[in-house]
């Protein structure tokens, strides 16, 4: 369901925004996957829609980044390319940020407010883009949008039951 929210909403401001969209992740896996999803727009679209990747792993070329209208990277490169100040960067219109929960993860989480925080401010020098949370699992979900003056949706539908479960001894409990 997030992904699909994703896609949309990413379609939907390149359809209407020459600003640049960008998808953050926590996690390299997850960025890699989230990009060869997102590439498949590329064939769709009759190639208006470029996308390009920055994980540490797997990198764009300076002149992919410039000419990418979706760029995917962990949240550790957006934070790199924001300090060096990138030119592709002041091009932001729209930042997907996946698992925004991890911000209040101790490990992960402060990369992630400071790019936030960078972002919702205008701090980067041109109007603040907008933000979109992505996450499945955040229990303190008003406030979060309060802090980053978005509006809060909400939805408790699930195509699949959730079921906690513990394994043991060759037997699942739920």
């Amino acid at each position: 369901g997030k992904t699909l929210i994703a896609t949309l909403a990413i379609l939907s401001h390149i359809s209407k925004q020459e600003t640049k969209v960008v998808y953050l992740s926590p996690l390299r896996a997850l960025a890699s996957e989230k990009f060869e999803e997102f590439k498949k727009l590329e064939t769709i679209s009759g190639s208006k829609i470029k996308v390009a990747i920055l994980t540490g792993d797997s990198n764009s070329t300076s002149k992919e980044l410039d000419d990418a209208n979706v760029v995917v990277l962990t949240n550790e490169e957006m934070d790199a390319h924001m300090a060096f100040g990138k030119d592709w960067v002041f091009e932001i219109g729209l930042v997907i940020s996946d698992e925004i929960h991890l911000i209040g993860d101790s490990t992960r989480g402060p990369t992630l407010e400071m790019i936030l925080t960078r972002l919702r401010t205008g701090f980067l020098g041109k109007n603040p883009p907008k933000i979109i949370g992505l996450s499945a699992t955040i229990s303190n979900s008003n406030e979060l949008a309060e802090w980053l003056k978005c509006e809060l949706v909400e939805s408790e539908w699930r195509p699949v039951p959730l079921i906690e479960a513990v394994y043991s001894n060759h037997t699942i409990m739920t």
